[in-house]
């Protein structure tokens, strides 16, 4: 289920920096902020290590 959560999370944070662009479009503002292919990659990644380590010391806890 977390990572259904991290991936939807991802993808719409990703959405919103493309739609971001706004009529200057992606190609005018790629110096600015990241492509919205790389952001969502590197969100997926960090939310995943989050979402990992929180069932990780959950499990921890309940195993006691």
């Amino acid at each position: 289920m977390s990572r259904i959560v991290v991936l939807v999370a991802a993808v719409a944070l990703a959405l919103l920096d493309a739609v971001g662009g706004g009529s200057l479009g992606g190609a005018r503002l790629s110096d600015i902020g990241a492509p919205a292919g790389a952001l969502a990659l590197a969100l997926a990644v960090e939310m995943g290590v989050g979402a990992l380590l929180v069932v990780a010391r959950d499990w921890w806890v309940l195993r006691r």
